[in-house]
């Protein structure tokens, strides 16, 4: 068998997070989890019959970025076809996947479910805004590991990337930590489901719209006092006072886009 994919320009997320050092904003990250959140959940409950599909893979590396950054999920060498209907519906089989990525559950019961995906997803937001590998030499355990003990111990601003650190708003913050947290509950059933997931993730990112928006109209508010209080000449001196932001938000209608041509064999 054979599955032919369109030209992805952009490759993988890792490489632009781990490889590249790709400057991605906190925006243009968020847009990219909802991109793969969403195909996720088309994969668990969208196909339009009685079965879904566990990806059984999920790592930035299997996050395909195309021109407009458009994230898009691939690599289903190892996906399993299960019922849709029940989300405790699991399978038995060997344990297979990514060192740093595996469900903990699974890999002590060997049941695949739906909620390994959201697992590892929840480890995937982690890379995302802390530019750190799943299994990092710089820490002593895994990225899933540090980052909880980090969230625990108070250090919540600690564990985000420093080129983004200035973008976030704190409400943002906790609101993405807490995501992350509840895809990487100990427990499957206390996890969300991807639908879940998409939802909370485009409410973090109208609240970061919305910060960022509030900003810009008190920025143009204490101009304007200014411009009250001080004249200005006409020379054209001044026509460079106003910069282009190097942090934008643009608008808050997503462009995403899926489209899977998947025939699976059970997986050996």
């Amino acid at each position: 068998m054979i599955l032919v994919y369109e030209y992805m320009p952009r490759g993988t997320l890792a490489d632009h997070l781990h490889k590249l050092g790709t400057p991605l904003s906190w925006c243009q990250r968020l847009k990219i989890c909802i991109g793969a959140a969403r195909g996720l959940d088309y994969l668990h409950t969208g196909t339009g019959i009685e079965f879904g599909v566990i990806h059984r893979d999920v790592k930035s590396s299997n996050i395909l970025l195309d021109e407009s950054w458009a994230a898009k999920v691939s690599d289903f060498g190892l996906s399993i076809v299960s019922p849709k209907n029940q989300a405790s519906t699991y399978v038995n089989t060997l344990v297979k996947g990514t060192f740093g990525y595996i469900d903990p559950n699974y890999f002590a019961t060997g049941k695949l479910t739906r909620k390994s995906d959201v697992y590892a997803f929840g480890v995937v937001l982690l890379e995302v805004i802390c530019r750190k590998r799943a299994v990092d030499n710089s820490l002593d355990c895994g990225i899933a590991t540090w980052a909880q003990d980090s969230i625990k111990a108070g250090r919540l601003k600690g564990i985000v990337d420093s080129d983004i650190r200035r973008e976030i708003s704190t409400k943002c913050l906790k609101q993405f930590a807490k995501i992350a947290e509840r895809c990487l509950d100990n427990y499957p059933k206390n996890r969300p489901t991807m639908a879940e997931v998409v939802l909370s993730l485009e409410y973090v990112l109208t609240l970061q719209e919305k910060t960022y928006n509030l900003s810009q109209t008190a920025s143009k508010t204490i101009f304007g006092r200014m411009v009250d209080k001080f004249s200005f000449s006409d020379s054209g001196q001044n026509s460079g006072i106003f910069q282009s932001p190097h942090y934008v938000c643009a608008g808050s209608v997503l462009s995403w886009s899926y489209r899977f041509g998947i025939e699976l064999t059970e997986a050996q």
